[in-house]
């Protein structure tokens, strides 16, 4: 093996062991800022893997469109007294089949509760700060994206047709939010998405997932969407 080899392969060697050591110090900088965040609010990091693996069947609601792997990462969770019910703040990875690739990090916040008896429905948030143009193309994509078991079913008002998107398991169902649901969805963290059936309710946030991959957390939009899975959550178990 030639001396410029050796170089070659040591050089190769020093960028993978950069990019490692890159990769677990973010996620260590990522994790302080949820326990920053998380902690002193009653939240607690989940290691029970049954746990775990119960929450991840759960979140299988989200982006149903989704055929990749999906992997769960920093899980926290609260009890919550109403319900009574429990609230989990979680990254959650979407992968290619092989694993190779990832097609976007999550931030989501999901409330599970057995008080909870939800038809399989998902509302898309259209973003309000995307402006006129974007928002036509961000509808446009939404509606050619498929929903494996979900039909578009109509809002029945006009405003609220240009910034929500509303899917049904049964294609006859009646809006499952009333307005003033639609409208916090929207006014939340810039505008979040549901998706909810059975025991579990899950919110996202495209604007969020987008600090995400900056490594930036606003603990007022994370607040926010607790805050407003306990609201639907009020709301529809009244």
């Amino acid at each position: 093996m030639t001396t410029l080899t050796v170089l070659v392969l040591l050089g190769f060697v020093l960028i993978a062991s950069l990019l490692v050591y890159l990769t677990v110090r973010n996620a260590a900088q990522w994790r302080q800022k949820l326990d920053d965040i998380l902690l002193p609010i009653g939240f607690a990091p989940v290691a029970s893997p049954s746990e775990r693996a119960t929450l991840e069947q759960a979140l299988s609601i989200v982006n149903t469109a989704h055929r990749g792997k999906r992997l769960l990462k920093f899980v926290y969770r609260r009890a919550e007294s109403r319900g009574p019910s429990v609230t989990y703040v979680c990254d959650y990875y979407f992968g290619s089949g092989s694993g190779k690739a990832r097609g976007g990090t999550w931030l989501l916040v999901c409330l599970i509760s057995e008080a909870l008896r939800l038809p399989r429905f998902s509302v898309h948030t259209l973003p309000e700060s995307a402006g006129p143009t974007n928002r036509r193309l961000f509808r446009l994509l939404a509606q050619t994206r498929e929903m494996p078991g979900l039909h578009r079913i109509p809002i029945g008002d006009a405003a609220l047709e240009e910034r929500f998107m509303v899917y049904a398991q049964d294609k006859h169902a009646a809006l499952p939010l009333q307005g003033d649901l639609l409208h916090s969805l929207g006014n939340s963290a810039g505008g979040s998405s549901l998706d909810a059936g059975g025991n579990t309710l899950v919110l996202s946030n495209i604007g969020m997932m987008a600090d995400r991959i900056r490594q930036v957390l606003d603990p007022h939009k994370l607040q926010a969407q607790i805050h407003l899975a306990g609201r639907i959550f009020t709301t529809v178990t009244a």
